[in-house]
């Protein structure tokens, strides 16, 4: 009798070892899956997330909504605010660039990255006191460009970036064989207005030296431009 209660005592503790057991299982199942579900939650709070389907069918299909609801709404001629959208790029009191140009443009003259005579003959009207300064003088003041200068800015930098030695220019991209050479752009051979050919003065004069970040800054810029009219960068 005592051999049959302790058999019979020593089963039932096995029984609810393994209930607890199975409790125990499911609920480091559901204990995980709540974590997975937060942490899903969490990602999508703090990152875009995008599924995109492997299978084709899935892809084709989804490809042909996008297309068909594409279709259906095609952009009618004048719907796009072209004056407000400039205004915001470029608003009527100018943007302030955050440096000044210094005698740049004399320096430049000097070493005949500009011939004078030609840089003044594109702007019939003359030269307003501040693009007078920065062309022949000293300027000290932020560069501000608007629409009534942005040609002019656009002749200058155009000059400085050409000339200023830079890494980039002398061993980046444009230095690419496939290109035939630097010289081939048109933002390098097309520079006329220097004594002798603008290529002459390709990344020759240490204008401004720019500190590892800024180098670094100047680099990324440089890779994400892409010319559209010329079809290259």
């Amino acid at each position: 009798m005592i051999d049959k209660t302790k058999s019979t005592t020593s089963n039932k503790k096995r029984t609810i070892m393994k209930k607890f057991s199975l409790l125990g299982e499911k609920t480091s199942f559901w204990k995980g899956a709540a974590l997975i579900l937060f942490a899903i939650i969490l990602l999508t709070q703090v990152f875009e997330i995008s599924i995109t389907p492997k299978l084709s069918f899935l892809k084709n299909t989804l490809l042909g909504k996008q297309q068909a609801t594409t279709a259906q709404k095609p952009i009618k001629p004048g719907s796009i605010d072209t004056v407000t959208l400039a205004k915001a790029v470029l608003p009527d009191a100018g943007v302030s660039l955050p440096i000044t140009w210094g005698d740049l443009g004399k320096q430049m003259i000097a070493d005949g990255v500009i011939e004078e005579a030609k840089f003044r003959a594109l702007f019939e009207g003359g030269l307003t006191n501040t693009e007078e300064q920065m062309l022949s003088g000293n300027s000290d003041q932020p560069i501000v460009m608007n629409e009534q200068n942005s040609r002019y800015l656009l002749d200058l930098l155009w000059a400085f970036g050409l000339a200023n030695k830079n890494d980039i220019l002398e061993n980046g991209e444009m230095t690419d064989k496939q290109y035939g050479g630097a010289g081939n752009f048109a933002s390098t051979g097309g520079w006329s207005l220097a004594k002798g050919a603008g290529f002459d003065h390709y990344s020759k004069h240490a204008y401004v030296a720019l500190t590892p970040g800024q180098q670094a800054l100047v680099d990324k810029v440089s890779r994400g431009i892409y010319r559209p009219c010329c079809g290259n960068s």
